[in-house]
């Protein structure tokens, strides 16, 4: 793709995400999710749903396909691109769930803390982090922690 393309494999992903030329909408806004884990427990496997409210539009994600393997003050990146225009974001709710069997049960924590989230609007070029309402860091599985503007 270009003029001076290497004729070899990719050797990375690129984040370029595009529609058909007879798909509407032709544009797609990308978001960057960064969570940031708190130092309360060791390590955790789960699915994380997002849901993202903005001044245009609300739209429900998952974090990722995958049940990601978080860890003690790591930080989780993900790319999101949406078809949907969501405006300046104003909320995201957080819902955790913890995954696996019995054997991982004894590996993996039932609780995570979440100390905030940033969100990048690849199309308007804003930063806005989140901190937790009423300092509900600590998830349990299957519960939802709503994050405002700090």
């Amino acid at each position: 793709m270009g003029y001076h393309a290497s004729p070899n494999k990719a050797l990375g992903r690129l984040y370029l995400d595009t529609q058909m030329a007879n798909k509407v909408p032709y544009c797609i806004n990308h978001y960057q999710i960064r969570l940031i884990s708190g130092s309360n427990f060791a390590q955790t496997k789960a699915q994380i749903g997002l849901t993202l409210t903005g001044s245009q539009a609300t739209q429900s994600v998952l974090f990722d396909s995958e049940e990601p393997l978080l860890k003690q003050n790591s930080i989780e990146t993900r790319y999101i691109p949406l078809k949907t225009d969501l405006g300046m974001i104003q909320r995201v709710n957080i819902e955790f769930k913890r995954t696996g069997h019995l054997i991982s049960s004894l590996l993996y924590s039932n609780k995570w803390a979440f100390t905030h989230v940033i969100v990048i609007d690849g199309d308007r070029q804003t930063n806005t982090t989140f901190c937790a309402e009423n300092n509900t860091t600590v998830l349990e599985s299957g519960s939802t922690a709503i994050f405002s503007p700090c």
